[in-house]
């Protein structure tokens, strides 16, 4: 006998409330006592807008969510707070659903995991009323925060994934980036908390397959729920491949903080563009698991076991052995840190035997799970081996998806701005060029303190490599014979900050030194550790906006540091009279510089870190004001007020450290001024150092610049001081002078200056080197997209190595050619 389609729909309908609340029990039995409190009072904050309740808007907000009726516990709870009487119900229902997702429910849970809510609401909400409530759920977040609560939530609209209203990358939110995986990720996770139902949960991945909107008219005429109490995001299948190439581009950045959890899910969007065009998404499996269930919650309706089994199926498939043992560790180490603090003793005890069964299967020693399990054992030496393993494993997954997208013509994924900005947060992180700082997430500096450090420096006739070689180990035990370096530098200053910064070295470390050390002790190294953790700590931990990536770095914070290798006043016998005849620049009659070594560690605006030596003495001391006046060059008024305060000059000299540090603080402040607006056209300094006179002088709208003053001819006839970090002479002068401000070392850059009729375009390269093409007429746009395109290729056949990930920047200069601007792709399509 035939069942009709309403029973049809009933049953299925039944059988996902049945699954639902038990995932939801499951939910707060892992939940700490204050996050199921809050959660359990959530509903209440954005149901009703009443004075007495957290989020109260006098000026009024969209409230009110479809078909929620206060429990007996929530009703108790707004007689307490609303002075005995129940608020009156709100005119209007703008809330559709709410709907939690991501690791909630799910084996990945643990105590501390934060909770992703959806707050769903109507296609029609116009933006004021999107704003106030997007206000209203920020106040709520930080509200929950204040509780020991991690709550995000997110205001969703129905349309949000079929409209071609693309958001910007905003947070979690990566605009058109990340549509088609975040929409296939909250459909295999999503746990209904209150409100209207999904279609999406009662059509069959068959039906989905072959005609989404006729199942989803038959859905809304069976009448198995009144049309008001259900709503739709749309489908999940036949999706364009679009959105592979910037979902795996998104995915890698998150693995810059979340690496295990990032892992796995970049192998699932390989996995999906593998499969293409026949790719099933994991959220289309589920479902199939759901309608074939007999209505109890487990293991193969468990969204994160179900993308593992997914990937390993893959991997095993490939061969891919490496990747298949990385996958292993951190699916096992999702599960095994989720397990810390968990209220439930049920849940402990499963997951801990299915662990154990895993381990059976995979066939480790009883030495793999405790080393894996133990993270306080984690030392350097495992932690690089992990980490390259993790990054090979992540650069294939990206080689694979860019081949996916330039295999199949894909536009939109490689020209977005979107991508663009994702590039570049890749490239700050991941990319590694001369002086540049990597750091470890955090997942893997849990526990990276060494008791011993030693700093070695090579001999020059050393066969070793020449620079300094760090041991965690200490120079008097016989063990350093068998270690290996834990990190090769080209500089001591270079190997410091990378032990400060990735927390090997901290103030409990026991710092030897040996070899061709110069004025180097333990003493100098660790009263140096101890200063950048002062200076530099607090821009290091800051967060990057993601509309920085689109401007270019500009300096946050810096360090100066003298005297470190090289100390000249243990070298020359200076008194005080000597110095009152100068400075310590330039001492005594014998105008000496007690200056010796110079090295520059900088924190940018895009999060980088670099650590570098300059000439030691005199030119490194002009040297580094030339760099410090170029790095600041697209900084005026506040601005540059307070890249100035961000300078700090630390000396570790023997004698006159303070007066040496003082003088060129004060040398510094004046060459400033000189690029001050209001005396930049009347101001020039002059000052010595060792031996020679310079003079730090405004040039019309080209900045600051330092030259050595000939003291035998005419002022015409005075040597400009220059920096590695600038452009060259014979190219600055080439280009209008906001280009020169705005060129960055490292990153191809593009900048387009207006003519009547069309475009001159300068192309700064990595070397700041400049080509011209002069009138370019036509769609800049479509030029940006070719360039990006052209790039994207270039990136996915360069094989060996690592990757590149930077896309280049583009810029454009008002017809006064005085002011810059980033161009967006997303504007200009629509203007050219």
């Amino acid at each position: 006998m035939a069942v009709s389609a309403t029973a049809l729909y009933a049953a299925r309908l039944r059988r996902y409330d049945t699954v639902n609340a038990q995932r939801v029990a499951y939910a707060f039995s892992l939940a700490s006592p204050d996050a199921r409190r809050f959660l359990a009072l959530l509903p209440l904050l954005l149901h009703y807008n009443c004075k007495g309740i957290p989020g109260f808007r006098a000026s009024g907000v969209p409230c009110g969510i479809d078909g929620f009726i206060p429990d007996k516990e929530q009703t108790k709870y707004l007689r307490r707070v609303c002075d005995g009487k129940l608020p009156p119900e709100p005119e209007e229902h703008s809330i559709l659903a709410l709907y939690g997702m991501g690791s909630t429910a799910s084996i990945g849970q643990g105590s501390h995991s934060d909770f992703d809510i959806w707050v769903c609401v109507g296609r029609n909400l116009d933006g004021e009323h999107m704003a106030a409530l997007n206000e209203k759920c920020n106040f709520i977040c930080t509200f929950a925060q204040g509780l020991g609560v991690d709550l995000n939530l997110f205001v969703t609209p129905e349309d949000r994934f079929v409209s071609e209203r693309m958001r910007g990358v905003t947070g979690d939110n990566c605009g058109s980036a990340q549509n088609l995986f975040l929409l296939d990720e909250f459909y295999r996770s999503a746990v209904r908390i209150c409100g209207r139902h999904l279609c999406w949960y009662l059509i069959s991945p068959q039906d989905e397959l072959s005609d989404y909107q006729a199942a989803l008219r038959a859905v809304k005429a069976s009448g198995v729920l009144p049309p008001e109490e259900l709503f739709d995001f749309g489908s999940v299948a036949n999706s364009s491949p679009a959105e592979y190439f910037g979902s795996g581009l998104w995915l890698l950045y998150k693995g810059i903080e979340y690496p295990f959890k990032a892992a796995l899910k970049i192998l699932l969007m390989e996995v999906y563009a593998d499969e293409y065009p026949q790719s099933f998404l994991l959220s289309l499996e589920m479902k199939r698991q759901l309608f074939s269930s007999d209505g109890n919650y487990d293991l193969h309706l468990d969204p994160y076991y179900l993308m593992y089994r997914k990937v390993h199926a893959y991997l095993v498939r490939e061969g891919d052995l490496k990747r298949l043992e990385l996958l292993r560790k951190c699916f096992y180490l999702k599960i095994f840190l989720g397990l810390k603090d968990l209220p439930s003793e049920e849940a402990v005890r499963f997951r801990r035997t299915l662990l154990d069964k895993l381990a059976v299967a995979w066939q480790w020693s009883a030495e793999v799970k405790e080393e894996l399990e133990n993270r306080a054992w984690w030392k350097i030496h495992y932690v690089r081996t992990f980490y390259a393993d993790l990054f090979a494993a992540l650069i294939k997954s990206y080689r694979a998806l860019l081949s996916f997208s330039v295999r199949h013509g894909i536009e939109y994924a490689i020209t977005s701005d979107d991508a663009g900005v994702l590039s570049r947060k890749l490239y700050a992180a991941y990319d590694k060029y001369d002086s540049k700082i990597i750091l470890f997430p955090p997942d893997f500096t849990y526990s990276l303190h060494e008791a011993s450090l030693s700093f070695i420096k090579t001999h020059q006739d050393s066969l070793c490599p020449q620079g300094w070689h760090l041991y965690t180990v200490s120079i008097h035990s016989l063990e350093i014979l068998s270690t290996k370096s834990a990190y090769m530098a080209t500089s001591l200053i270079e190997g410091i900050t990378w032990a400060c910064f990735n927390q090997l070295l901290t103030k409990r470390t026991q710092i030897n030194v040996a070899g061709d050390v110069q004025d180097v002790s333990a003493e100098k190294i660790a009263r140096l550790a101890d200063d950048l953790g002062r200076v530099l700590s607090s821009p290091v931990r800051a967060q990057v906006p993601d509309q920085t990536f689109l401007r270019p770095r500009e300096v946050k914070a810096c360090a100066v540091v003298l005297n470190l290798e090289h100390d000249v006043t243990l070298e020359h016998s200076v008194n005080s009279l000597d110095i009152n005849v100068g400075s310590t620049l330039c001492a005594g009659r014998q105008k000496r510089c007690l200056i010796g070594s110079v090295s520059l560690i900088t924190v940018n605006s895009w999060g980088e870190i670099t650590a570098s030596d300059l000439p030691d003495g005199e030119a490194g001391v002009v040297e580094l004001l030339a760099t410090l006046l170029r790095v600041s060059k697209n900084s005026e008024g506040d601005d540059l007020k307070k890249v100035l305060s961000s300078i700090e000059v630390l000396c570790y000299a023997k004698f006159h450290a303070d007066l040496i540090r003082y003088d060129l603080q004060a040398i510094i402040r004046q060459v400033f001024a000189c690029a001050e607006e209001k005396a930049a056209s009347l101001r020039s300094y002059t000052f010595e150092v060792g031996h020679n006179s310079y003079i730090a002088r405004h040039v019309r709208d080209r900045g600051v610049y330092i030259m050595r003053h000939n003291m035998l001819g005419d002022e015409n006839d005075s040597f400009g001081v220059h920096t590695r970090f600038g452009m060259r002479p014979e190219f600055s002068l080439q280009v209008p002078p906001q280009v020169d401000r705005y060129s960055n070392v490292g990153i191809m850059q593009y900048f387009f200056a207006p003519l009547a009729d069309g475009w001159d375009i300068y192309i700064v390269n990595e070397d700041n080197e400049v080509q011209i093409y002069p009138h370019y007429v036509g769609s800049r746009a479509a030029l940006v997209n070719a360039i990006n395109r052209y790039y994207t290729k270039l990136s996915e056949e360069s094989r060996q190595g690592g990757a590149r990930f930077n896309l280049p920047q583009y810029f454009v200069l008002s017809p006064d050619l005085q002011v810059i601007h980033p161009f967006t792709i997303r504007e200009q399509s629509q203007v050219d």
